[in-house]
């Protein structure tokens, strides 16, 4: 029974050569796996400046805001005072504001407000505190 387990299994030589193979076909499989990640990671090299490294400014990047008057209306005709008004300041006022309760700023609001005239002649149909 030795002798047929035996020729059953397979040589040791053959066994050490089958592992062999395996390691290979494993690192054969990773090295594909990286080279892959690579030429796919390509396409986003591709999105760079090629000429980068020859550059020795920095680009130059420039920010515009508008700040203009319109800037300040919301499209419904209501025109957004940039200026913060204290409560305190002036107390005869407040009687108009009801909405704006226990605040100690607030913002004016000024519905459809009209250039009438210069010098700074303007009209308004409402103004609100915000």
């Amino acid at each position: 029974m030795a002798t047929e387990n035996r020729s059953a299994r397979r040589p040791v030589r053959l066994r050490r050569g089958s592992m062999r193979l395996a390691r290979s076909r494993r690192f054969v499989g990773g090295l594909g796996v990286v080279l892959f990640a690579l030429g796919w990671s390509a396409t986003v090299m591709a999105q760079l400046d090629p000429l980068l490294f020859m550059k020795r400014v920095p680009p130059t990047v420039i920010v515009v805001m508008d700040t203009s008057l319109r800037m300040l209306e919301d499209g419904n005709g209501n025109f957004y005072d940039p200026n913060f008004y204290k409560v305190a300041d002036d107390p005869t006022v407040m009687g108009a504001f009801a909405s704006i309760g226990s605040a100690k700023t607030y913002r004016r609001i000024y519905r459809n407000l009209q250039n009438v005239g210069s010098p700074a002649g303007y009209t308004a149909d409402s103004i609100s505190g915000g």
